[in-house]
């Protein structure tokens, strides 16, 4: 695995950790939501641009700078989506469609990563969440999971 490929890998989690934050924000007061859904913004303009910017560096011609554009449309339409199922189907199945999602389309064919890594990533994630930081995952409202 190349290094290009293993920090986007780390970003892609990283966007997944900033989307469990964003769905805490409900029991917070609304006098105190500002601050850390600014921060919640940068850091997702930070990912995206640390994400595309590999891409756009170097002389591009108008096809690869659409293609680029494409990219980083469909990867900010399948956030929208996972925000939108993540209460829907729950954390878990909504995180590995997600997670298997974007690693097909950034181009990654090894079933191996395309089933463990979706797998293991949504489990770490789950127990850090759930087990360290005492903050509850959406469970669902289409389809009940409970473990």
């Amino acid at each position: 695995m190349n290094i290009l490929l293993g920090n986007r890998i780390f970003l892609l989690f990283i966007m997944l950790v900033l989307a469990a934050f964003a769905f805490q924000f409900q029991p917070i007061p609304e006098e105190a939501k500002t601050y850390p859904f600014v921060l919640l913004i940068i850091s997702y303009i930070i990912s995206i641009y640390l994400f595309i910017r590999p891409m756009a560096s170097g002389k591009r011609n108008r096809k690869e700078i659409l293609n680029i554009s494409r990219n980083v449309a469909v990867f900010a339409l399948s956030i929208l989506l996972y925000i939108f199922f993540i209460n829907k189907i729950s954390y878990f199945l909504a995180t590995l469609l997600f997670t298997v999602l974007v690693l097909f389309f950034a181009g990654i064919r090894t079933k191996k990563i395309l089933i463990l890594l979706p797998l293991v990533l949504t489990f770490l994630v789950y127990l850090f969440f759930t087990k360290i930081l005492g903050v509850f995952l959406p469970e669902g409202t289409w389809i009940q999971i409970y473990f």
